[in-house]
């Protein structure tokens, strides 16, 4: 299975063949949609012989079934790849597509990844809906990444978000962005309408979360409610700004907090949390360690941060960009947590890090290949692999989190 949700074969004639909808150990007929002279893409069109005990029914009527999926990809949602693999089939995926990045990527021979992190039920988890209007109601990208599909169910979101979104009705043109967010604990909700083209003016809905309207030049205006709704994270009330970063998953965001404490250590000493957002992971990095210096380059996150962590003595935070807060802080840090954006770190920010060179990297990632360049680029100024764990944030989906662990060699930290 290759990073992307596809299924990687081989053709008669030799050539790479990516298949949608296909799992490995089974033939498949494909129906080649690109042809190029080293490979070609597909989706598949039945099996020859046995099925793999992997395939499952998909759970959603906006998923479909290959090859009907392949065939009219302007019909069915895109949102999910692997509605059609067993989900315990999908952690093992995920924790091979990660090995495999961090050894072709990231030079890593045999890296030690553990097997992924599953979720006890993996449906009805996600607690933010992105979507576009059509005829004034919400839809969802479809598989061709143009089309648009109205929907009337999503199973792995959460039901109370979903609520909002059948409910939602606005007299906006099509393709309008508007982002459902919902706190699963507290059943509070927001309505984020993107009003970047400055063409919404005064709107009319009804409903009882929330509504936030972003204008022309980013600006937050409140059209009901408040700028922010409420979660419960690690027993405590945090607060999420409509324009803030927060995981889609809140139980494995829990989980993917007590793999970063436990990859730090008690006494973990002085601390630097990097793209540290709302505050999410400080907390727990707080409570292993000595002093915490937070920094973050959105203003509204770092705000929030300040509320969700307050009472924490040890904590401090920084609002600028990561790599000039990194070389202010200078020498004498003893971890380094990075939750870094999909497209990884930046030159500048790895610069900074080759010149503080603390003992442990900590790497929070949602993106294999990303993580597998940065490890290959830390490893050239002295960082071993230690370890991967990664979290399955988002069932039903090729994506994943991950937590890494790099070591300094010159450390002597075990």
């Amino acid at each position: 299975m290759a990073h992307g949700g596809e299924c990687v074969g081989r053709a008669d004639d030799g050539r790479a063949t990516f298949v949608a909808g296909g799992l490995p150990g089974e033939t498949t007929q494909v129906v080649v949609t690109e042809a190029r002279p080293r490979f070609q893409r597909g989706y598949a069109a039945g099996t020859i012989g046995a099925a793999s005990p992997e395939r499952v029914a998909a759970t959603c009527q906006h998923f479909g079934a290959w090859p009907a999926r392949g065939a009219a990809p302007g019909a069915w949602c895109g949102g999910c790849q692997w509605q059609h693999v067993a989900y315990d089939a999908q952690l093992g995926h995920k924790r091979s597509i990660l090995r495999d990045a961090l050894e072709r990527i990231g030079g890593v021979g045999a890296p030690a990844v553990a097997a992924t992190i599953g979720m006890p039920t993996p449906w009805g988890y996600r607690n933010k809906l992105r979507t576009r209007l059509v005829g004034g109601r919400p839809g969802l990208v479809a598989v061709d990444g143009r089309t648009l599909v109205r929907i009337s169910a999503c199973p792995i979101a959460v039901p109370a978000l979903l609520a909002h979104v059948a409910a939602f009705e606005a007299d906006l043109p099509d393709g309008t962005e508007v982002t459902f967010r919902i706190g699963e604990r507290t059943g509070d909700a927001l309505i984020v309408i993107d009003d970047r083209e400055g063409v919404v003016g005064e709107i009319e809905v009804e409903s009882e979360a929330s509504i936030v309207i972003i204008g022309p030049e980013g600006e937050v205006s409140i059209a009901a409610g408040r700028s922010f709704y409420v979660e419960q994270l690690g027993g405590a009330a945090i607060g999420v700004p409509a324009t803030a970063f927060f995981q889609v998953n809140t139980g494995m965001a829990e989980r993917l907090a007590e793999v970063v404490q436990a990859a730090l250590g008690p006494g973990s000493g002085r601390v630097v949390d990097a793209y540290c957002g709302i505050g999410t992971l400080t907390g727990a990095i707080a409570a292993v360690s000595d002093t915490v210096v937070a920094v973050d380059i959105d203003a509204s996150a770092v705000a929030a941060a300040v509320a969700n962590t307050g009472g924490l003595a040890n904590v401090t935070l920084i609002e600028g960009d990561v790599a000039e807060a990194l070389e202010e802080i200078g020498p004498g840090v003893n971890a380094l947590v990075v939750d870094p954006p999909r497209g990884g770190l930046d030159a500048a920010a790895g610069a900074v890090v080759a010149r503080m060179l603390p003992a442990r990297i900590v790497y929070v990632s949602c993106e294999p290949t990303t993580l597998a360049r940065d490890v290959r680029a830390l490893g050239s100024i002295g960082y071993a692999h230690r370890s991967t764990q990664p979290l399955d944030m988002f069932p039903q989906t090729y994506h994943s989190e991950s937590v890494t662990v790099l070591q300094h060699d010159a450390s002597g930290l075990a």
